[in-house]
C-alpha cells in the first residue's frame, strides 16, 4: 500500500515563504505599477481632450460675452429720456406697449415713484363728517331703510358744492336704490347723471375716480336682465381703462377694474397693458429698492429683474425668462456642436457640469455664461478610444503578471512535492532495507562465529537468509520500478507469454508465506487461455504485489483467492481478500504513491506504499488498466485487465 502525503514540515514551510513573498512581490509590484499608469494615462488623456475643446471654444465664449453686453447697451441706449413734464402714466403706457420691457417704473427727481401711483385722497371725506352725510349713513346702515337713504343722498348731491362729494352721494343714491330694488332707477344716476363732464375727475374718499367704479357697478346690476346694455357698460369701461391719456387713473384702480372686466366679460375685452401692471404692482408691494448703477439686479419678487434706464428716470423691469432669452438672442450665430446657456445666480437646475463658463457682463452681473457640449463630444470619442487602449494593455500586463506568478507558483509547488517526495522515498528505502540487511548480517554473524554447529539449523539459517535476501531482492526491484515511474520511462520486454504461467509463478512466490500465516489460497485459473504479448517478470510483480497487500490485510478472516479469466477482448486478473476492505474515498486515493490506510499495520507487517502504485504503472505501461471493488470489513478485490491485442515494441 502507498504511505499518505506528508505535510511539509515546519521549517520547510518557513524556508518556503520567502520564495512565495517574492513571487507576491513580482505579481503586486507591477500590477500596482500598471493601474497607477492606467489611472495617470487616462487622467492625462480627459485633460488633454479639455484643453483642446477650451481652446476651440473658447474664444466662441468670449465673442458671445462681448456681444452680449453691446446688445444691452444699444437696447438701453435706445430708451426715450423723461421729461419732466410727460405724464408719468402716459410714459409707463408707450413703454408697456413698446414690448422693449416687461414692465416700468416711472421715478420722480428725486427717485420718487411716479407711476404706479395709488392716488391722492385731496382731503376727501371730511364732507362725510356733516350732520346730513351723517343722518344718510345712518339712515343705509343702522335703519337699513333704503328708500329714505336714497332721498338724503340725493338731496346731499343737489345741494353740495363740492363735486367729489356731489358725484360720492349719487354712487351713494344708487347703491340705496338698488338694494331697495329700483333697478332702473340706479343704472339712469350711474350711466347718466355720473357721466356729466363735472364729474369725469370726481374721486372718492380714497383717490379713486367715480365714474370708472359707476359703470362696473352699473353693468353688473344689469348683467343678467339686459346682457346687451352690460356689454355695452363693459365696453365703455375698457376704453377708459386702456385710455391712460384722458383718464390718470391710480394704478391700483385700474389693474382691479381690468381684471373685474375681463374675467366677467362677454365682449372679450383685452387690456394689453394689464399684465405689465401687475409686475409693477408687485414689484413696488415687495418694497424693492431702485437699483444703483448699471446692469440687471434682483429685485424681491421671484424671478423679476429690475434695471435703471439711461437718464435713471425708469426702473425697468424683466421676467428671468425674457432677460435669459433675449440675451441668448443677441449673441447671434452659435459654434458648432455648443450650447450657450445664461445661468442666473442661485439656479439649482440639473444642468450637468459645463465644458466652459465666464461672467456674463457688465450688464447681467452675477450671472454666467455657459457653454454645454451638444452630442457626442468629437474629442472625447478619440480619448475613449485611447483609455480603451490603455485599459486592454493595463488589463493584458496584470493578466500576463498573474498566469506568470501562477506558472512559478505551480513550478515553485512541483518542486516542493518533488523534494517531499525524494526525502519521503529516502526515509522509507533506508527504514524498509534496514530490516532485512540488519536480519542477514545477524544471520551471518551467527553462522560465522560457529554458534550453530548443527546441519539443520544451519540449513534453517541459511533458508532464513535466502528468504530475507529475497525480501531485499523485491524491495529493490520496486524501488527501481518507482524510479522508473517518476522519470516516465516505461522499458518493459514484451514476449508471446501466457497468462496463466504468469498465475502459477507469482502463486508460487507467494504460497509459502500465506501457507505459514494460516490462509486459504485459491487460485482459479480459466482453460485455454490465449497468449498474450507482455512482460512476463513484470505482471508477475503486478500479482506478487496484489497478493502481498492482500496477505497484509486480512486480519482473522484469512482467504484469499487468485483468478484469471478471458473478458471480451482482455485477460482480467483478480485478487480477492476478505480483509478489513476500503472506504469509497480510499478506494479513490489507493493507487496513489505513498498511500497507505492503516499506517500502524504497515509497520508491523512491511512495506513502503509503492505497491499499488507500481501495480498500476505496470498495467498503464501494458495499454490495460486496475480496478478495485471493495466494502468496509468484508474485503476487497483488485483487478488488472490486459489487452490481448499484440503490443509489438516496448516503450
Amino acid at each position: 500500500m502507498l504511505t499518505q502525503p506528508r505535510k511539509l514540515a515546519p521549517d520547510r514551510l518557513q524556508s518556503s515563504w520567502p520564495t512565495l513573498a517574492l513571487v507576491a512581490l513580482a505579481v503586486t509590484i507591477p500590477s500596482v505599477c500598471v493601474l497607477w499608469f492606467m489611472t495617470e494615462a487616462v487622467r492625462n488623456e480627459r485633460l488633454a481632450v479639455r484643453q483642446k475643446l477650451l481652446q476651440a471654444y473658447g474664444d466662441d465664449l468670449a465673442k458671445a460675452k462681448d456681444e452680449l453686453d453691446r446688445n444691452w447697451q444699444r437696447k438701453l441706449s435706445s430708451l426715450p429720456r423723461i421729461e419732466s413734464a410727460s405724464p408719468p402714466h402716459v410714459v409707463f403706457q408707450s413703454l408697456a406697449l413698446s414690448g422693449l420691457c416687461d414692465s416700468v417704473v416711472v421715478l420722480g427727481s428725486t427717485g420718487e415713484v411716479r407711476y404706479p401711483w395709488t392716488g391722492r385722497p385731496d382731503g376727501a371725506g371730511q364732507w362725510r363728517e356733516d350732520g346730513d352725510w351723517q343722518r344718510a349713513i345712518s339712515l343705509e346702515e343702522e335703519f337699513q331703510d333704503y328708500a329714505r337713504a336714497a332721498a338724503a343722498y340725493a338731496r346731499i348731491a343737489r345741494e353740495t358744492t363740492d363735486e367729489n362729494a356731489a358725484a360720492y352721494a349719487l354712487r351713494s343714491e344708487a347703491r340705496c336704490l338698488a338694494r331697495s330694488g329700483d333697478l332702473a332707477r340706479a343704472v339712469r344716476i350711474l350711466t347718466e347723471d355720473l357721466a356729466d363732464i363735472r364729474y369725469k375727475t370726481a374721486v372718492d374718499d380714497r383717490g379713486r375716480f367715480i365714474y370708472p367704479d359707476a359703470l362696473l357697478f352699473a353693468s353688473r346690476l344689469v348683467a343678467e336682465s339686459t346682457p346687451s346694455l352690460s356689454a355695452k357698460l363693459e365696453e365703455t369701461l375698457a376704453r377708459i381703462l386702456n385710455d391712460y391719456e384722458t383718464w390718470d387713473l391710480p394704478s391700483s384702480q385700474r389693474l382691479f377694474l381690468m381684471q373685474e372686466v375681463e374675467s366677467a366679460s362677454s365682449t372679450g375685452s383685452h387690456f394689453p397693458t394689464r399684465r405689465t401692471e401687475q409686475l409693477a404692482a408687485s414689484y413696488l408691494d415687495t418694497g424693492t429698492t431702485p437699483p444703483v448703477g448699471r446692469g440687471f439686479r434682483p429685485t424681491n419678487s421671484p424671478g423679476l429683474w429690475q434695471c435703471l434706464g439711461r437718464d435713471k428716470g425708469l426702473v425697468l423691469l424683466f421676467t428671468e425668462d425674457r432677460l435669459q432669452e433675449e440675451s441668448l438672442d443677441a449673441i447671434g450665430e452659435r459654434p458648432a456642436g455648443a450650447i450657450i446657456r445664461l445661468v442666473p445666480p442661485g439656479d439649482r437646475r440639473e444642468r450637468g457640469e459645463p465644458l466652459l463658463s465666464l461672467d456674463a457682463g457688465d450688464f447681467l452681473p452675477e450671472w454666467q455664461i455657459a457653454l454645454y457640449l451638444e452630442g457626442p463630444d468629437p474629442f472625447g470619442r478619440a480619448a475613449e478610444r485611447q483609455v480603451a487602449i490603455y485599459f486592454w494593455i493595463g488589463l493584458l500586463v496584470v493578466a500576463a503578471s498573474v498566469a506568470t506568478a501562477s506558472l512559478v507558483v505551480r513550478y515553485f509547488s512541483r518542486q516542493i512535492k518533488l523534494t517531499r517526495l525524494k526525502n519521503d522515498l529516502i526515509a522509507t528505502v533506508s527504514h524498509e532495507l534496514k530490516t532485512p540487511v540488519a536480519s542477514v548480517r545477524l544471520l551471518v554473524d551467527t553462522l560465522i562465529q560457529g554458534r550453530v554447529s548443527e546441519s539443520g539449523n544451519i540449513q534453517e539459517y541459511l533458508q532464513l537468509i535466502a528468504k530475507e535476501n529475497e525480501r531485499l531482492s523485491r524491495l529493490i526491484d520496486n524501488f527501481l520500478t518507482f524510479s522508473r515511474m517518476e522519470r516516465n520511462k516505461r522499458v518493459f520486454s514484451f514476449e508471446r507469454t501466457q497468462p496463466a504461467e504468469i498465475a502459477r509463478q507469482a502463486a508460487e512466490s507467494v504460497r509459502e508465506r500465506l501457507g505459514e500465516g494460516g490462509f486459504d489460497f485459491e487460485v482459479r485459473i480459466e482453460d485455454n487461455l490465449p497468449f498474450i504479448q507482455a512482460d512476463r517478470e513484470a505482471l508477475v510483480t503486478v500479482l506478487v504485489n496484489l497478493l502481498d497487500n492482500a496477505y497484509k490485510y486480512s486480519r482473522n478472516r484469512k482467504h484469499v483467492t487468485m483468478s484469471v479469466r478471458v473478458e471480451g477482448d482482455r485477460v482480467r486478473f483478480e485478487v480477492s481478500d476478505e480483509g478489513i476492505g476500503l472506504s469509497p474515498k480510499e478506494c479513490r486515493r489507493v493507487f496513489d504513491r505513498f498511500y497507505q490506510v492503516d499506517r500502524t499495520l504497515s509497520r508491523e507487517t512491511g512495506g513502503c506504499g509503492l505497491g499499488l502504485s507500481i501495480v498500476r504503472f505496470i498495467a498503464e505501461g501494458h495499454g490495460g488498466k486496475v480496478g478495485i471493488r471493495s466494502q468496509l470489513g468484508k474485503g476487497s478485490t483488485f483487478s488488472v485487465e490486459i489487452p490481448l491485442v499484440a503490443v509489438e515494441n516496448g516503450s
